[in-house]
């Protein structure tokens, strides 16, 4: 068991450059005891599986998740840089350069919002957004804070599964909402009036025209309100697509014009956000599914 945890530890060190993996096991007569405390929900539940699988026997676990929205709070941190990019892996200052944080930044957090502190090494901290999403920000972009600041770390109504959020819904404000990025330069990871991505662009409008919090990434917006069909599809529904040629997934926002519709997305192939009739868009892509997430 010991060289199960080992071999984990050792994995998610190849994934997130480091590890917060520090798991202990005591073996009983019926039972085998797991303390400890790990990153994910994910690590979690991998540990348990693959002990449980090797000893035959029931897991009893006191496991803390330091990335559990309702763990116990570590620090604080707000932004002072105008843009700070959130990077998935622990890369040295010395060895980063453009071409490594291009393939590494998986978002970004603008000036004033509120980082939830979760780890330091060297000269930067893990930190953790208002949607959950975990990347490393240099120490010199954010000003560490003392007092709590989690009640200004989610300010906004949280998406779910299963459930349609009511809204006061404006069509014309919403595609408002949405049409002030057209033109904005595509790059992956980006979230910013300068820069934006597919999922950065849906996850921003939904917080621009409702203070609605979506997830950064696209498969995890796609767990999220009800699945409708294309034909019911309403002004403001998520369109999940495959695309035809690479597999890559997407996601862009619906806008119904009669029995027809345009997709308004960030587009990786036009290098920006841009406007297209659902026909254009759907001779490239393979339609995955449509989410709605709120109730009008």
């Amino acid at each position: 068991m010991q060289n199960i945890l080992s071999n984990l530890r050792k994995k998610y060190e190849r994934s997130y450059g480091f590890a917060v993996f520090d798991l202990d096991v005591e073996e009983n007569e019926d039972t085998v005891v797991v303390r400890g405390e790990v990153l994910t929900e994910k690590q979690k539940e991998e540990a348990i599986s693959e002990i449980k699988n090797a000893c035959g026997k029931k897991v009893e676990d006191s496991i803390s998740v330091l990335g559990d929205v309702n763990s116990q709070e570590i620090g604080w941190a707000s932004v002072k840089a105008d843009i700070v990019d959130l990077k998935s892996r622990f890369v040295p200052t010395s060895v980063m350069n453009g071409r490594i944080l291009k393939r590494i930044c998986v978002t970004q957090a603008e000036k004033g919002e509120v980082l939830r502190v979760l780890f330091q090494k060297e000269n930067q901290i893990l930190v953790q957004s208002g949607d959950l999403t975990l990347g490393w920000v240099d120490s010199a972009d954010v000003d560490l804070q003392q007092e709590s600041l989690r009640d200004k770390w989610r300010g906004g109504t949280v998406a779910v599964p299963d459930e349609l959020i009511p809204v006061d819904f404006s069509e014309e404000n919403f595609i408002n909402a949405a049409e002030k990025f057209l033109g904005v330069k595509y790059i992956l990871g980006a979230k910013s009036g300068a820069a934006i991505d597919c999922s950065g662009f849906t996850q921003t409008v939904y917080k621009n025209a409702f203070n609605i919090i979506l997830p950064k990434h696209s498969w995890d917006q796609k767990k999220l309100g009800a699945m409708v069909g294309l034909s019911e599809a309403e002004t403001g529904d998520l369109v999940f697509m495959k695309n035809r040629e690479t597999a890559t997934k997407h996601v862009g926002i619906w806008e119904k014009l009669g029995d027809r519709g345009n997709i308004i997305h960030a587009s990786h192939a036009f290098g920006k956000v841009i406007r297209q009739s659902a026909d254009e868009v759907f001779e490239k892509y393979d339609l995955a599914e449509v989410r709605r997430i709120v109730k009008k």
